[in-house]
């Protein structure tokens, strides 16, 4: 009795664990039809991608027909190996370690990869598919054609890499600078540095100096600095310097601030600005040996006798001494105002010292004119209404300008004149002597002769106006006294005896018997006058 108990429950267990398993296999197909109805919903969805894609699912390897196409799968059903094969090796290989890693891993990717004859180039992603609950769909990777866009691109990224590599060179020109050098914001906070600059607001790095905003320091004597000539140099448009006095090198020097709007041209925008600073210690040491040299030279030219008045290229005195005020009359605080010439011409015109001009315009205009005229010393003589005479000398100033000196020479003037009337009347004198007469200076050149004595030798006119010497003289005299070179040699001697004893005299007998005296006289100056008196 227990057995056939055992054995019905035995039996009911049987069909209990039967029942089980038929329900358990019923609800895998129901669940693998679910998995086949969403995996063909992702695979419609998937196909409707502008993109192409692969697929590894539990079903197997699925190709979609974009990337059959793009890659040039004939095959039925392509599989990955065919994919692979389409590629480049670099590529393929690249793409199969990637692979397998998402396989293993599940570690999603992203890259880039070239068919064989490198005619498209693919940029790929490779990720894993899972539903909300988890529910794992299958690897995709997909294959984004980026031909069309990689040659831009890849130019772009020459041309970035270019403009990178000319920064690297233009920043090490900038630093390779000896002067410090700076670029501006619009907001004119400090951009860019070179290291001289660094090495002058005493930084250790440029970094730091950008990003405290180190600004320059020096001496000037206005009160600037860097950033204020920036702001002036930004709203004017205009480049800006300012001198002043910082410590460089050790030493106190000169130096050259100056900043550089830049979109000079586009005066509506903001304005960067880039400045530098250069020593100018060597020119301010020329300025200043200049200026010792130009105060030692008016000290010179203030003790005088002579008006001296240098004018500069505009025009405007910019020197004058004692001399020049007391010539003119004009008063020395006035002139100490730096006139202009045509502010003395109208002075003197108005206390009637200038020449007597009909045209006042015209002879102002003539000597404003004289700065762009006169290239080398130019004299003229100025006779002024009191009856003053004045000897004007113009030269052009080394350092720009015009030099003007005035000497009066009115004396000297009258002293020519008085002299140059007693020649005329001596020379009247002589020319009515019967005896022929000969004058020669003390550095024995002819000095005069009367017409006596052109008639006795009948020398060339053209060779007495060139103020010959005393053997010159003598020499055009053979014809008449000797006729052989014998008799001249000896008669040469015989009357240069008489000439150095400078009161002598000697008796000579011409070629035709007559007989000539000749008398030697000295002058008081040092010359020497001859008398030559003819009889038969």
């Amino acid at each position: 009795m227990m057995t056939a108990w055992v054995r019905a429950v035995f039996l009911l267990v049987e069909g209990s664990a039967f029942i089980l398993l038929f329900f358990m296999l019923l609800n895998a197909r129901r669940k693998k039809r679910q998995y086949k109805q969403k995996l063909s919903e992702v695979n419609e969805w998937l196909s409707s991608a502008p993109d192409g894609w692969f697929c590894f699912s539990s079903e197997g390897e699925i190709c979609s027909r974009r990337l059959a196409v793009l890659l040039g799968l004939f095959e039925a059903e392509p599989k990955f190996c065919d994919v692979l094969n389409r590629l480049s090796s670099s590529s393929a290989s690249l793409l199969r370690k990637s692979v397998e890693r998402l396989r293993q891993s599940g570690k999603e990717f992203r890259l880039v990869i070239r068919d064989k004859n490198d005619a498209f180039r693919l940029n790929v992603i490779g990720v894993r598919a899972e539903s909300l609950e988890g529910e794992l769909f299958g690897d995709i990777l997909w294959f984004q054609n980026e031909t069309d866009v990689a040659a831009p691109l890849e130019m772009l990224e020459k041309r970035l890499k270019g403009l990178e590599g000319r920064d690297a060179v233009f920043c090490e020109a900038l630093d390779g600078l000896p002067f410090p050098l700076w670029f501006r914001n619009q907001d004119l906070t400090l951009a860019y540095c070179n290291t001289a600059y660094v090495r002058q607001v005493g930084g250790q790095n440029r970094q730091e100096v950008l990003k405290h905003h180190v600004e320059l320091s020096y001496d000037s004597p206005v009160g600037m600095s860097p950033k204020i000539l920036a702001i002036s140099a930004k709203s004017s448009g205009e480049t800006k310097i300012d001198r002043g006095h910082i410590l460089l090198d050790g030493h106190t020097q000169a130096v050259d601030i100056t900043e550089v709007p830049l979109y000079r041209d586009k005066p509506g925008e903001e304005r960067y600005t880039i400045g530098f600073m250069q020593s100018v210690q060597g020119e301010e040491t020329f300025r200043q040996r200049l200026d010792s040299y130009l105060k030692a030279q008016y000290q010179v030219l203030g003790s005088l006798a002579s008006g001296i008045a240098i004018f500069d290229v505009n025009g405007y005195l910019q020197f004058f001494n004692k001399a020049f005020a007391g010539i003119w009359r004009l008063d020395e605080d006035w002139l100490s105002r730096h006139p202009s010439l045509a502010g003395v011409l109208d002075k003197l015109r108005e206390k009637r010292l200038l020449p007597e001009e009909a045209h006042f315009l015209q002879y102002k205009h003539h000597e404003l004119q004289l700065f762009q005229t006169v290239t080398q010393p130019t004299e003229n003589i100025l006779h002024l209404p009191d009856g003053k005479i004045l000897k004007r000398l113009m030269s052009p100033y080394p350092l720009g300008g015009m030099v003007m000196t005035f000497e009066d020479v009115t004396d000297r003037i009258s002293l020519e004149r008085s002299f140059n009337e007693q020649i005329e009347i001596q020379k009247s004198i002589i020319n009515h002597l019967p005896e022929a007469m000969i004058v020669f200076n003390a550095a024995g050149r002819l000095r005069l002769y009367n017409t006596a004595y052109a008639v006795l030798f009948e020398p060339n006119s053209d060779f007495m106006a060139s103020e010959p010497l005393i053997l010159d003289v003598l020499e055009s005299q053979r014809n008449l006294l000797a006729q052989s070179d014998d008799v001249w040699m000896l008669l040469k001697q015989k009357i240069l005896a008489v000439m150095e004893s400078r009161e002598g005299e000697l008796t000579i007998q011409l070629p035709d018997k007559s007989l000539l005296t000749l008398q030697a006289a000295g002058l008081p100056d040092g010359g020497m006058l001859l008398r030559y008196e003819r009889s038969n």
